[in-house]
């Protein structure tokens, strides 16, 4: 959605990207909420091995939205501590 939408706008000079997060601990999904073995369970498959923070996404968006990523466009911003990158290939469909 982001490249279709950056394709339609950006001559209009609007940029569109897109964040997707990874587990953050958030009040929607809090570590704290869950047990020991449950947050093992899902920080054994993030290769940074705990939660993201809040403010971790936060200074992604304020990039995004700084002159500084003015050339970024039509990208998404995986931000999920590797977690998508230690995914083996096979077990993706």
């Amino acid at each position: 959605m982001a490249r279709t939408l950056a394709a339609e706008l950006g001559q209009r000079g609007i940029r569109v990207n897109s964040i997707s997060p990874g587990y953050i601990d958030t009040p929607m999904y809090p570590a704290a909420a869950l047990s020991e073995a449950e947050v093992a369970a899902v920080t054994d498959r993030v290769v940074a091995r705990r939660f993201g923070r809040p403010e971790e996404i936060a200074s992604v968006v304020a990039f995004l939205a700084s002159a500084e990523a003015s050339y970024i466009n039509g990208q998404d911003l995986v931000v999920d501590g590797g977690l998508v990158a230690a995914v083996p290939a096979a077990s993706v469909s």
